[in-house]
């Protein structure tokens, strides 16, 4: 999975949805979860998981990385230790979960109002 990838794979399932007016958020913290899940787990699969049930659009990625995800502080000018900034002040809510199987998924999540369609 790459960032294109995932946040292409977002804007349609919004799109489908009738969640327009997320996609440009939905899109960004999308790619920043998978640039996270590449940059720390390189060597595993990445995946994503995008579902709209009951008022709530979620994001989730997968990856095999052994570490917790956190919220850093950035050095200076450098590009690194935004993408978990981004993703709070852009989602509603955000966290992680591990899996039995060795495993963690980061998601986000946006309170989303009554969209055309629906599902996972």
């Amino acid at each position: 999975m790459v960032p294109k990838t995932a946040r292409d794979l977002v804007a349609e399932h919004l799109q489908r949805w009738g969640l327009a007016s997320f996609v440009q958020d939905a899109r960004t913290v999308a790619s920043e979860l998978v640039t996270n899940a590449v940059q720390h787990a390189p060597y595993g699969v990445v995946g994503i998981a995008v579902k709209y049930a009951d008022g709530e659009l979620r994001i989730e990625v997968e990856d095999g990385s052994p570490d917790d995800p956190a919220i850093r502080q950035p050095d200076g000018e450098g590009e690194r230790g935004r993408g978990l900034q981004l993703v709070q002040c852009l989602s509603d809510a955000w966290g992680f979960q591990r899996k039995a199987h060795g495993t963690k998924t980061t998601w986000c999540a946006f309170h989303a109002p009554s969209a055309t369609g629906g599902g996972d």
